[in-house]
C-alpha cells in the first residue's frame, strides 16, 4: 500500500493515473516507473544531441541532459523497484518523445515576406566589403538556404565550406562566422575539428562547424577537411552506446584565414567558396540586423524552392576564382619555365609525365618532385593530353602534347 500511495502522491497532476486502487496493482513495476517520470518531469530525446533530455513538470528552467543514474537513484529512493538496464531500455524506447532543436527553431520563425521587407541577407553582404560583391551576394544568400536544408533534410547535406580570406588580423571574420549561429542553436556550434572519431560524431550533432585556423592546417588535414566535407552521414559508436548508428550529417563549414594560399587540390577546389574581403568587416552589422530575421528569410527561400545548390557555371566560375588561393609547388612552377601546353596537330614533342619528371629533375637535381604533382601540376596549366602509338612499347601510351619554350 505504501508504494501505492507514494504514486498517487506524485500523480496529482496526471490524469492518466487515477485513484483506483485495482488499475496501479495491474501495472507492471516498469509502468509505475514510468508513470512516476511522465508525472514529475517533461522528458525528451534530442536526435541531434542524440541525449535524453529533461526538466521538472511546469518549470520554466531549460531541458538539461538526463543523468540515468540520478533518476535510477531517485527511483530507488522512491521505492520503485526497477533495474538500471531496465530504466535505459525505458529512456531509448518511444516511451520518450523524439524532438529535433533545428527543425523546432525553423518552424518557429515567422514567415518572410519579399514585398513588404527588407532583403536581409543582402544588408548584411553591405557590411562585409569583398573584391566580388555581385558573385559573394549572391553566393552568400544561396549559403544560408543550404545550410537549412542540410541541417533539417536527412537526405541533403552541404557540399561547401564557405570561407572567408583576409591577410590583416582582427577583420572581423571569426566573430561573423560565430554571429551566423543563431542564440536558440548556441549549443550547436563547434570550432576547429580534428580528424578523430568525435570529430566525425560533431557532423552529425552540429549546425555550424566554424574553422578559424586554416591558415596553420596542414595539407593532410585540409585534405581530411575536404572528405568531411563529402560525407552524407556517419556510421560511429556514439559514446555510452553498445554499437554503432548511422547518423545524417548535419553540419555545415564556415570558416576563415588569413592566408593568401591555402588550397592544395590541383585536381579542382569545388568544396571551398572563398571569397576575399578588401577591408574590415563593418561590425554595425550586429546592431541592425536581427540574425533570426537572416534566417527566417532564408527558411521562407528554402520552402518556397529557391534554388540552392550551385550551377554548372557558378562551379567553373568558383574554379577559376580559387586558382588564386591554391599552394604553388615545385611542380607547377617549373614546369612553365621550360614547356607549353600543345595541341595534336600543333606540338614539339609528346611526353608522358615521367619522361618530363625525369627531364626536370635532371635541370633541377637538387629539388625532390613528384610524379602525382607533375600530373596534377600538368592538369592544372591545361596541358593536352593525349594517346599514341609508340613502337618500342608494342602498345598506346597517355601522354601530353608539348611545346618547349
Amino acid at each position: 500500500m505504501g508504494l501505492a500511495k507514494n504514486i498517487l502522491e506524485h500523480s496529482s497532476t496526471d490524469k492518466t493515473i487515477t485513484k483506483k486502487r485495482g488499475r496501479i496493482k495491474s501495472l507492471s513495476k516498469l509502468q509505475l516507473a514510468g508513470e512516476y517520470i511522465k508525472t514529475k518531469y517533461e522528458i525528451r530525446f534530442n536526435e541531434v544531441s542524440c541525449k535524453v533530455e529533461y526538466k521538472k513538470k511546469g518549470s520554466k528552467e531549460k531541458f538539461d541532459s538526463l543523468n540515468e543514474n540520478n533518476l535510477y537513484v531517485e527511483l530507488e529512493h522512491n521505492r520503485y523497484e526497477i533495474s538500471l538496464s531496465k530504466l535505459k531500455a525505458l529512456l531509448n524506447s518511444d516511451f520518450v518523445e523524439t524532438y529535433n532543436p533545428f527543425k523546432n527553431y525553423f518552424n518557429s520563425l515567422s514567415e518572410w515576406h519579399r514585398e513588404a521587407e527588407k532583403d536581409f541577407i543582402d544588408q548584411l553582404c553591405t557590411f562585409i566589403p569583398t573584391k566580388d560583391p555581385e558573385r559573394f551576394k549572391k553566393q552568400f544568400k544561396k549559403m544560408f538556404v543550404r545550410c537549412i536544408a542540410c541541417a533539417i533534410d536527412d537526405n541533403i547535406f552541404n557540399k561547401q565550406a564557405f570561407i572567408f580570406v583576409h591577410s590583416g588580423q582582427g577583420s572581423g571574420k571569426t566573430t561573423l562566422c560565430r554571429w551566423l549561429c543563431p542564440p536558440d542553436l548556441k549549443n550547436y556550434i563547434t570550432e576547429n575539428i580534428n580528424v578523430d572519431k568525435d570529430s566525425q560524431i560533431a557532423l552529425a550533432t552540429n549546425f555550424i562547424i566554424n574553422m578559424d585556423e586554416l591558415a596553420t592546417m596542414s595539407k593532410i588535414e585540409i585534405n581530411t577537411l575536404k572528405s568531411f566535407l563529402s560525407k552524407d552521414k556517419i556510421n560511429v559508436r556514439l559514446p555510452y552506446d553498445s554499437r554503432t548508428t548511422i547518423k545524417p550529417r548535419r553540419a555545415n563549414f564556415v570558416g576563415s584565414t588569413n592566408k593568401d594560399e591555402f588550397l592544395n587540390d590541383e585536381t579542382g577546389s569545388v568544396r571551398w567558396l572563398c571569397f576575399e574581403l578588401t577591408d574590415k568587416i563593418n561590425f554595425e552589422y550586429k546592431e541592425k540586423i536581427d540574425i533570426n530575421d537572416i534566417w527566417r528569410q532564408a527558411f521562407t527561400l528554402y520552402k518556397k524552392g529557391f534554388k540552392y545548390e550551385l550551377t554548372i557555371d557558378e562551379t567553373q566560375e568558383n574554379e577559376i576564382a580559387n586558382k588564386q588561393y591554391l599552394i604553388n609547388t615545385p611542380e607547377m612552377d617549373l614546369i612553365p619555365k621550360h614547356y607549353k601546353t600543345g595541341t595534336k596537330d600543333k606540338h614539339d614533342e609528346f611526353l608522358t609525365s615521367t619522361e618530363l619528371l625525369n627531364e626536370i629533375s635532371m635541370k633541377y637535381p637538387h629539388i625532390k618532385l613528384s610524379l602525382i604533382a607533375i600530373g596534377k601540376a600538368l592538369t592544372f596549366l591545361g596541358f593536352k593530353k593525349g594517346s599514341e602509338y609508340r613502337e618500342g612499347y608494342k602498345y598506346s601510351i597517355k601522354g601530353y602534347y608539348i611545346l618547349r619554350t
